[in-house]
């Protein structure tokens, strides 16, 4: 398992506005158990931004990123901004823990596997934290945003 802040090697950020090609660059939709146990799929967010979030309880990194992103979504979600939080911890109690103590009032999923996880595997996570921040269209526009970055956009798009 590796736990590191996102190289910007692997960062990828598009304007909102931008023309580009998406072939390569739309999200397969996936659904993934919840912290109760109900499957929740990306799909049932496609009317807002949506910032896929990869991270785990024993991440530094993730943890120190937590109070940015949660100021972030306490400030968009209500016109339209959300996250799917994907957790890689093995254990749900580290998880709980760090869920409330953070205060992530997000969609929080669990990837039980890990980066052995199909999701994981699929979008070609390597690190965390990492994330995908996906338009209403279903396209990556933006790959290991860093929060900074991600509020400098929502203030761009609202």
């Amino acid at each position: 398992m590796i736990c590191k802040a996102a190289n910007p090697v692997y960062r990828v950020s598009l304007d909102f506005g931008e023309a580009h090609n998406t072939s390569n660059l739309l999200l397969e939709d996936f659904e993934l158990p919840n912290v109760k146990g109900t499957m929740t799929n990306t799909k049932d967010f496609k009317n807002n931004l949506l910032l896929i979030e990869f991270w785990s309880s024993w991440c530094v990194p993730c943890r120190e990123s937590n109070p940015k992103l949660v100021k972030i979504y306490d400030a968009y979600n209500d016109k339209g901004f959300d996250i799917f939080g994907v957790s890689l911890d093995p254990r749900e109690g580290p998880r709980m823990s760090a869920t409330a103590k953070d205060g992530l009032g997000w969609t929080n999923t669990i990837a039980k596997e890990g980066f052995k996880s199909d999701v994981v595997k699929a979008l070609r996570v390597q690190y965390i934290p990492s994330n995908f921040l996906i338009n209403q269209k279903g396209e990556i526009i933006a790959i290991n945003i860093e929060p900074e970055e991600l509020e400098e956009k929502l203030k761009a798009f609202y």
